[in-house]
């Protein structure tokens, strides 16, 4: 507990935040000054280009236009996750997946953009039918969203792969993907096998709980890792993590 405490001084409040900024200079300074680095590679540690290793997570596009998208993007599923997952997750879950696309530039030059993309992902997995705007008309849900964009980028990097004949694009996406299947895939499938194989769902709990799901009877006894939280559009009831955005609203 004390070393939790400890680890939590050292993480940075409102990340998104913070990463939109400096992604912002970085990439606009680049624009402006018309200046093109290659690609980070973790070799580059030992050469006088050492210091691009700091600039490395914030360098994402040469593009004005694909840059404010980019932004835009980021500051809306970011800042969703971070409250999801708390500063200290968010902060760990930011940079385990900058340790291992740093660890993925030994093999073949790697972006950070892929680090990012596990914040879609994660949202896409924690909200399923949570609904966005296609091209700000077309109501889409974020499950929908996340597998087409998973399917875009297997197809290009199998291509690049047998494009280059060698492997080592496939590299990107799948250090990329690692923080959000050990961070938030593996643990939530674990909850969800202890719930069932304990049974927990279907008893009636003596004991008194103070937080219950409207849709599975779920409480805080069956997991207290779970969240539980009201619907702006229903009344009173109260719903867990995994129904929260996908149920009828009762009036």
């Amino acid at each position: 507990m004390n070393k939790k405490f400890k680890l939590e001084n050292f993480t940075i409040s409102n990340l998104t935040n913070v990463l939109i900024v400096l992604m912002a200079v970085v990439n606009l300074l680049d624009i402006f000054l018309g200046i093109s680095y290659p690609k980070f590679q973790i070799q580059m540690l030992f050469t006088d280009q050492w210091w691009q290793i700091f600039l490395f997570p914030f360098r994402i596009t040469n593009q004005i236009i694909s840059l404010a998208f980019f932004l835009y993007i980021f500051w809306m599923f970011g800042n969703q996750l971070e409250f999801e997952l708390n500063t200290f997750r968010y902060n760990l879950f930011i940079f385990l997946g900058y340790f291992f696309i740093l660890l993925g530039t030994y093999f073949y030059p790697l972006d950070a953009y892929y680090v990012y993309l596990s914040v879609f992902f994660a949202v896409a997995y924690l909200y399923p039918d949570m609904e966005i705007l296609l091209f700000f008309v077309l109501p889409v849900k974020m499950k929908w969203i996340g597998i087409l964009t998973a399917l875009f980028i297997v197809m290009d990097s199998v291509y690049l792969s047998i494009n280059f004949q060698t492997y080592y694009p496939i590299l990107g996406p799948i250090l990329g993907i690692l923080n959000f299947l050990l961070l938030i895939v593996l643990p939530d499938l674990k909850r969800k096998t202890n719930r069932f194989k304990k049974g927990n769902i279907w008893k009636n709990k003596s004991k008194k709980t103070i937080h219950k799901c409207t849709i599975c009877g779920i409480t805080e006894e069956d997991d207290p890792q779970m969240d539980f939280r009201y619907c702006v559009y229903c009344k009173d009831h109260e719903y867990c993590r995994d129904h929260l955005d996908n149920h009828e609203h009762i009036q």
